[in-house]
Formats: C-alpha cells, sequence, structure tokens
C-alpha cells in the first residue's frame, strides 16, 4: 500500500535556481521533461507530479514537495548530456544536447535539401516515432536544442546510405 505522506523536501531559492538553470540549458520546460521522464521510466513509482506542480516550484508558489519527485526531475535533466558525453551508446529514447558541432553537421545534412528531399528520411519501416518533416525542418535551422538519439542515428544512417 502506498505511504500516504512521503518524505518532503524544501523548495528554496537554491533548487529553483537549479531548476531554471537546467531547463535553460536544455530547453526542456515541465511539460517535456516530464514526457521525457514517462518515456525513460524515471518518474518514481506512485508519484502524482504534475506539470502545474513543477511550474509551481519554478515560479516559487510552492515551498515544498515530495523528495522522490524533485530527485526524479533533476535525474533526468542530468541525464540529457553532450553526445561526446557518454561513455557507452546511448539508449534510442535518449535525449542529447545538440552541440554546435552536432548543430553544423544536421545543418549541412538537411538544411541543403529541398522538402521533398528530405521526406526521403521518413520513408521507410525503420523511420523511428516522432521524426516529422516538421522535426527535420527545425533541425535544419538550428532550432532545437535536444535530438533523440535514434532519430539522430537514423539522419545518419540515411545520410550515408544515399551519400555512397
Amino acid at each position: 500500500m502506498k505511504e500516504k505522506y512521503s518524505e518532503r523536501a524544501s523548495v528554496d531559492e537554491a533548487i529553483i535556481s537549479h531548476l531554471i538553470v537546467e531547463k535553460e540549458r536544455t530547453g526542456l520546460g515541465p511539460s517535456k521533461i516530464l514526457r521525457y521522464m514517462r518515456s525513460r521510466g524515471l518518474k518514481p513509482l506512485g508519484s502524482n507530479l504534475k506539470v502545474a506542480q513543477m511550474e509551481s516550484w519554478l515560479t516559487g508558489l510552492s515551498r515544498s514537495a515530495p523528495k522522490t519527485d524533485i530527485e526524479a526531475v533533476f535525474c533526468a535533466y542530468a541525464e540529457i548530456v553532450y553526445e561526446t558525453a557518454f561513455s557507452k551508446p546511448p539508449t534510442e529514447n535518449q535525449l542529447i544536447l545538440i552541440c554546435d558541432k552536432l548543430r553544423a553537421e544536421l545543418r549541412c545534412t538537411l538544411a541543403g535539401r529541398s522538402n521533398s528531399c528530405r521526406r526521403v528520411f521518413l520513408k521507410g519501416r525503420h523511420t523511428p516515432k516522432g521524426l516529422t518533416e516538421y522535426r527535420l525542418q527545425r533541425l535544419a535551422k538550428g532550432e532545437d536544442q535536444t535530438i533523440l538519439a535514434a532519430h539522430l542515428e537514423h539522419i545518419r544512417q540515411v545520410a550515408s546510405d544515399y551519400s555512397a
């Protein structure tokens, strides 16, 4: 049976500023980080963590929260790093921060192509879920700060297949 009251942690200025820094670093606000946590299985069991609760942390309206929820959010943010920081290959639903070098690679691969040529990246049964034409356009323009490892691998694979 679930505990009625979980251990609470204070949401002080240090936690708020850390959350804001992580939000700016990754470009992921409460709704996107919560979706990411669900997809990676990082949301604590029995947690009622909601977007509104996370927003109240950021704005300072909430002064306490379940300790496991705060730790899970920080773990999710900490998992999002640059591609060069991985010691082993990332899993397919791992988010990767886009550094300048990777942004240039994606622009070079995608920006020089028309929309009809970019559709080649979307054809085939091995196209990862969530990789859309709109997503490719945003990557080509350098507008996104993160990319799923599966999307990056697919783009690189298709680009190498067509350049060979």
